[in-house]
This record gives C-alpha cells, sequence and structure tokens, in this order.
C-alpha cells in the first residue's frame, strides 16, 4: 500500500496520476480544482472526487494531452518515454491504413503512455523552445523544481490542501504558472483569469508556500507565463493583483469551508437551497425593459 502524507510538506516523489487519481493524505484533502468545483456544486465535486468509491475513472483529450505535452517539454527539455508519437492523422480503427504503426501504439497503450500526433509534439517542443527565447520567462522556469506536491492542513478547519506547482523555483522569490491559451492580450487573459478562476488557483499557491516554507508571499510574487498556441507562440507575463490574491483568498476561504461542513455532516448538495429563486438574466432584462420604454412591449405586472 502507497503510504499517505501525514505530515505537512513538500513532497517530490507523488505521480501526478495518484495525485489527482487517489488520496494522498491519511485524511480527506481537496486542491485548487477541487475548492473551485465544490464552491459551485459539492455534489459534482463528490461525484468526480476519491471519496466517490464508484467514481468514473477520469477522461482524457487531445487538449489535456496537449497540456501535458508542453508541460513535459518545459520541464525536461524533450517528450519523454510517458509520451509515444504517431504519424499525424492516425487512428487506431483504420487498422490496414496503419498498419506499420499498431504494434508501437497497441504497446504504448499497454503501457498507458499519452499518445499524441506528430504535429502535436513539434508543436509543444517550439512553443517551449520559443518560451527559453524569452528572457524572463526563461529565467522563471530555471533553477527550481516542477510538479513537487505541497501539502499542509488548514488552521481553521484542519483539513488538508494540497498545490502542485508548476514550477517551483529553489529561491522562491517569484512564482510562475504556465498557461497556454489561444490569445495572450492583456483583455483576453482578463477574461481567463475570471473564467478559470486562474487567481483562486494562485491564491492557494501563495498560502501553500507560506504554511510549507514560513514565507509570506505577497501577490506580487506571483507571475502568470501566458503564451499562445499558435504561431509566433507569443508569450506574455502577467503579475497578479494584490486585490485578485485577496478576492482569490477568500472565495477559497468560503470553498474550504464548504468542504469541511460536507465532511462533518456527510452531505453534499447540489448548487444551493432545495429551491432557489431565478430571473432572468440581467442583461435581458435591460432589453425587454427597453422595448417596453419604446413601446414596443407591454409590461404585464
Amino acid at each position: 500500500m502507497t503510504s499517505l502524507i501525514t505530515t505537512p510538506g513538500i513532497y517530490y516523489d507523488i505521480p501526478i496520476e495518484r495525485y489527482h487519481g487517489e488520496e494522498i493524505c491519511d485524511s480527506p484533502s481537496i486542491s485548487s480544482s477541487g475548492l473551485k468545483l465544490i464552491d459551485v456544486c459539492p455534489r459534482k465535486y463528490w461525484y468526480q472526487s476519491a471519496l466517490n468509491p464508484n467514481r468514473a475513472p477520469r477522461k482524457t483529450t487531445r487538449a489535456l494531452n496537449m497540456g501535458k505535452a508542453i508541460h513535459e517539454v518545459l520541464e525536461t527539455g524533450r517528450l519523454g518515454p510517458s509520451f509515444h508519437i504517431v504519424p499525424d492523422g492516425f487512428s487506431e480503427a483504420h487498422h490496414k491504413k496503419w498498419a506499420e504503426h499498431m504494434p508501437a501504439y497497441l504497446e504504448a497503450v499497454e503501457r498507458r503512455a499519452i499518445v499524441i500526433q506528430q504535429k502535436e509534439a513539434d508543436t509543444a517542443t517550439a512553443m517551449i523552445e520559443e518560451l527559453r527565447r524569452h528572457e524572463l520567462a526563461d529565467a522563471l522556469f530555471s533553477n527550481g523544481v516542477a510538479e513537487a506536491t505541497l501539502a499542509w492542513k488548514d488552521k481553521e478547519t484542519g483539513v488538508w490542501l494540497r498545490v502542485r506547482p508548476d514550477w517551483l523555483p529553489n529561491a522562491r522569490l517569484y512564482i510562475p504558472d504556465y498557461k497556454s491559451c489561444l490569445d495572450a492580450s492583456p483583455a483576453a487573459f482578463s477574461r481567463a483569469l475570471d473564467n478559470y478562476d486562474y487567481y483562486c488557483s494562485a491564491a492557494l499557491y501563495l498560502e501553500g508556500i507560506r504554511e510549507v516554507f514560513g514565507e509570506p508571499l505577497l501577490a506580487r510574487n506571483f507571475i502568470f507565463v501566458a503564451q499562445e498556441k499558435e504561431p509566433p507562440h507569443v508569450v506574455q507575463l502577467y503579475q497578479l493583483d494584490e486585490g485578485a490574491r485577496a478576492w482569490g483568498a477568500s472565495q477559497n476561504r468560503r470553498a474550504i469551508r464548504k468542504f469541511d461542513t460536507c465532511l462533518q455532516t456527510g452531505k453534499w448538495p447540489g448548487y444551493g437551497r432545495p429551491v432557489e429563486p431565478i430571473d432572468l438574466p440581467v442583461w435581458r432584462q435591460r432589453d425587454l425593459t427597453a422595448q417596453a420604454e419604446a413601446g414596443l412591449l407591454e409590461y404585464a405586472a
């Protein structure tokens, strides 16, 4: 049996599959992605978590595999044996067309390698080559460790929290977080910061570093390294605002309390109260009000 974490600290030898696929602490723990989900719907979090004895296997997609490939090249400089590259257009359904590639493919599937096409491997390599040409981005991802796990107990509730930073510099003066995207412009990345709650993850990473290393890092120490997936693979750095970090910490606190309450009660509710009031979206209300004021619609109160 694989040993469980019993002491807060940094752990270097926890495989990514184990980190996401099973409980790694001696009592239920939750990650940044878990906090985001439980804050919206505890029932969905429970269904997808290690707490569910009948949880379905995690689904993989080409986009997820591409993301893993980019991170692999960023961290090691190349795609290692955990990846298997097939020709562009390869399909296991067309055995005759790809007959010469099938034995190696089936062997890769057997050992659970990540299968990507040649153009995806080339894109991952090209992206990281471009990132390494960016002086500041290159410096941020040097002299450190990739994919280490930080685990600690929340002081208020006592539940285990955990994070897995892309890269943890030895000096820990600045903490980088790599994000591949379609558009790295300020306006687009600001939307992504909101849509994907990146600021909540950043707040939890900083909290973990403070708890594990005793370092009171501020938001200005957190740098998002955004890079576009399409050539010329533009790289843009963004420094997290202190206000965004504070809001992220607030949302995390609410989610941690929900997690603790669910663990204590054994109840994992849906989106809210049994019956929630609901109204039209604000934009639709504005549109209908404008129509009424223009005499195009009569409001039947």
